[in-house]
């Protein structure tokens, strides 16, 4: 029997390949929770564009030759090749939404046989092989049903707005566990009704709010605040510089110095130690006395929406109910 294991990223490709040898292990790598991810007629047509916004938003890793999304494409039009094929995902936003991606690839060329689930309530890095080899012994066998749901859930979340996604809350998604609170997780990176924020943002304000802190403790205290941790240092230093590079600064302390200038400078130290604080407009946004969103211009993309002058949608997280547009 031939396998081929299509999982999260790196950490847990290592220890699959540990337990499972004779396998071969596709990491899908997209960090798909943000930029753009437009409704495009094939893979590969999506591929150019998440290439395109990830050599961007990291400019700091990826090989000469081929991207590891072209390479991951690669392996996924030999499927035929493989008589058995398992999906290993965790139960966050970010192997959420690469578990439909790939599910719908499937569903798109028709292949409905060999198809198996395993779904991690923890971090598949963090566990070990004895954890693994108990996890292989209750396979979900994955049919068309699913495979329907996984593209529809897929389809939902690359329209250019957000009410799809929110209208998947009310239809019922067993088969895939872990979707609804990713589906709530990424409503709440839309803006706030009140302020602008998005959730990520919020936190490092509010943590801002009672103490100045590093990049480093800013990162370490958000992440302490969500339910299924979702979000790479990269990411989280990206959305830090942001808060610190709007028209209207929200934050300060970072100086000029980047996350990936100080990475590629093989010098990170001074920018981890960097002592951040809130800016007048920061302590405004969170009393609901400036608009973000509005007054910083927001131009950045949600899924297949466009967040931007004119179409800001936004999610109340009370209420749990989408306004805007």
């Amino acid at each position: 029997m031939t396998k081929l294991i299509v999982t999260n990223g790196d950490s847990a490709a290592g220890l699959l390949k540990s337990v499972f040898p004779a396998a071969t292990i596709l990491p899908w790598h997209d960090v798909l929770h943000e930029g753009p991810v437009p409704q495009t007629e094939t893979l590969e047509a999506l591929t150019v564009i998440r290439d395109e916004y990830l050599s961007q938003a990291f400019p700091v890793g990826e090989p000469e030759g081929p991207s590891k999304l072209n390479l991951r494409d690669e392996v996924l039009k030999s499927h035929e090749d493989f008589s058995q094929i398992e999906f290993w995902f965790e139960h966050d936003l970010y192997d959420q939404l690469q578990l439909i991606q790939a599910l719908d690839y499937f569903a798109a060329v028709g292949r409905d046989n060999g198809l198996y689930l395993f779904q991690a309530d923890d971090y598949l890095g963090e566990q070990n092989i004895q954890s693994i080899e108990r996890m292989a012994l209750s396979p979900l066998k994955i049919d068309v049903g699913l495979l329907r749901l996984a593209s529809k859930a897929w389809a939902s979340f690359r329209q250019p707005d957000p009410h799809s996604w929110v209208a998947l809350l009310e239809n019922s998604i067993e088969q895939l566990p872990y979707l609804t609170s990713a589906i709530l997780r990424m409503l709440e990176e839309l803006p706030d009704v009140k302020n602008g924020l998005s959730r990520s943002e919020e936190q490092i304000l509010r943590h801002l709010s009672q103490k100045e802190n590093t990049p480093v403790e800013l990162f370490r205290a958000c992440q302490s605040k969500e339910e299924a941790k979702f979000m790479g240092d990269g990411t989280f230093f990206n959305l830090l510089e942001n808060l610190a590079g709007s028209k209207i600064p929200l934050i300060q302390g970072l100086g000029t110095s980047s996350f990936w200038s100080a990475v590629t400078q093989k010098d990170p130290q001074k920018y981890f130690s960097a002592s951040v604080s809130l800016t007048e407009a920061g302590q405004a946004t969170l009393g609901g006395m400036f608009d973000h969103a509005v007054k910083n211009n927001i131009n950045r993309c949600w899924g297949g929406t466009h967040l931007k002058a004119g179409n800001i949608w936004r999610w109340d997280r009370a209420k749990r109910k989408l306004e805007g547009g």
